[in-house]
Parts: C-alpha cells; sequence; structure tokens
C-alpha cells in the first residue's frame, strides 16, 4: 500500500515538472543594430518599444549571427512566459525581423 503512494507522489511530482509554459507576445521593439558581439551571439539593438517610450539598449541573443550586421533596421518581437516586469532571458524569446 506505501508503495503505491509513493508511486503515485513520484508520478504526480513527474508530471507537473514536465508542463511547460506558454510564451506570449509581450511588446515590440523599432530599433538599429548598434553591436554584434560574436564571443556570446548577442546583438545590441538599440531602439524603442513599438507603443512608444525611451529610447533604449536591448541585448538580444541569436542563435546565428549570420545576416546580421550593424547598422540594419530591425523589428525585434519579444515573447514572454512571465507577467513580471523583468528582462531576464530565461524566461524570454524573440523574434527579428530585417526592415528594407
Amino acid at each position: 500500500m506505501k508503495l503505491s503512494y509513493i508511486l503515485l507522489l513520484l508520478l504526480s511530482v513527474t508530471v507537473s515538472g514536465c508542463t511547460s509554459t506558454s510564451f506570449t507576445e509581450d511588446f515590440r521593439i523599432n530599433g538599429t543594430i548598434k553591436e554584434v558581439i560574436q564571443e556570446e551571439e548577442m546583438l545590441l539593438i538599440e531602439g524603442t518599444p513599438a507603443s512608444g517610450g525611451n529610447l533604449a539598449t536591448y541585448e538580444i541573443p541569436v542563435a546565428s549571427l549570420y545576416g546580421y550586421e550593424e547598422g540594419q533596421k530591425v523589428e525585434v518581437i519579444v515573447y514572454s512566459n512571465t507577467d513580471a516586469d523583468v528582462w531576464h532571458l530565461d524566461n524570454m524569446k524573440f523574434d527579428i525581423t530585417l526592415i528594407e
């Protein structure tokens, strides 16, 4: 009897750990690539949120730097899996579109 309770508990913990949080669009950035950081596979993009706001510099990780150059205009859609207003890359995904 105890063994079945232990197995049920382990199964419920395993299943709850396998659920994933979905990402939803948080905001968009319109900007310019200011720097391509090779070592970190990161783009520094200077821009403003499409909804309005102040000019800021954003660090955006990319899977590949191929095709990105300083000076290119981009639109970045920022997705998040949390409601917290923090810039935490573990909770974010990015979709970058070149403009022009």
